[in-house]
């Protein structure tokens, strides 16, 4: 299918503010990436901030999906937690550019206000994430197949895991060591009740 005139928007600019940052990045240069005047830019969007915000609700909302996509099939909630890892990684590695807006935004590398709604939609969301990892950490638990821990640590070091994985991919060592699925085998095995 191909991309309406917003989509375009919001992929060029992504991808120059992955690139060569939020504030380096001008409408004018998000126009010309994209082989076009600046009109149809405006017409979407007031300024690069809205751009910019709107790339981080979606980005968020991609995130999010893959939380609300934590499925305990026949009562495994190892595989539950397996299953989050690979579909994190694997949205990471298909959504890079939204990954990477992200990070620009909790860098602080852009000189941009966050709207309130937007606060508001990312504190609601990281909520929405812990308690959806506490849920299947719990009934694990409770289940007999997960280690009996502190459950709001081990929900971040779960999500340490997935990021601890994503960096290491993307080093020098990626090539060095065990592959992905490898290493979410590993990282399951160390919550996995004995």
């Amino acid at each position: 299918m191909p991309l309406n005139t917003k989509e375009m928007i919001l992929n060029s600019a992504m991808e120059l503010f992955s690139t060569i940052g939020y504030n380096k990045a001008s409408m004018r240069d998000i126009a010309r990436n994209m082989d076009m005047s600046t009109g149809p830019l405006y017409f979407y969007f007031k300024n690069k901030a809205e751009i910019f915000t709107q790339i981080l609700y979606d980005a968020f909302g991609k995130i999010n999906s893959v939380y609300d996509e934590i499925n305990v099939e026949d009562g495994d909630y190892l595989e539950a937690i397996r299953d989050f890892l690979k579909k994190y990684i694997e949205v990471y590695y298909s959504e890079f550019y939204y990954f990477r807006t992200i990070e620009i935004f909790s860098k602080s590398e852009g000189d941009f206000l966050v709207p309130e709604a937007l606060k508001t939609f990312i504190h609601d969301s990281k909520a929405m994430w812990s308690e959806r990892l506490e849920t299947v950490i719990i009934e694990g638990i409770l289940f007999g197949q997960i280690k009996s821990v502190n459950v709001k640590a081990l929900s971040v070091f779960i999500q340490s895991i997935v990021n601890a994985i994503i960096e290491r991919n993307n080093s020098e060592f990626a090539q060095d060591g065990p592959d992905i699925d490898t290493l979410v085998d590993e990282a399951v095995k160390l919550i996995k009740k004995d």
